[in-house]
């Protein structure tokens, strides 16, 4: 059977990467791995919405509101919406 071509509007994409963000980008903005920053997370009480353990997504999400939440956080890793998805 042939896939229908699904899309996501501009806006719905933009509205998404405000609200979430990446495990392996938020390392790549810390500079580090990704399981280092999902362990500094966890002693934080930091916890994903998605993901592996979570859900059985294939990457780990986060909501930034709960980052922002964080200064130990803040300070290691950036929260750009730039970052890439």
């Amino acid at each position: 059977t042939r896939r229908r071509n699904q899309r996501v509007a501009m806006q719905q994409l933009q509205e998404f990467k405000a609200e979430y963000v990446w495990l392996r980008d938020l390392a790549q903005g810390a500079h580090t791995s990704p399981k280092h920053l999902r362990a500094l997370l966890d002693q934080e009480g930091i916890r994903p919405i998605s993901g592996p353990d979570i859900d059985g997504g294939r990457q780990t999400l986060f909501r930034r509101a709960c980052l922002r939440a964080s200064p130990a956080i803040l300070s290691a890793v950036s929260l750009s919406e730039d970052v890439a998805t």
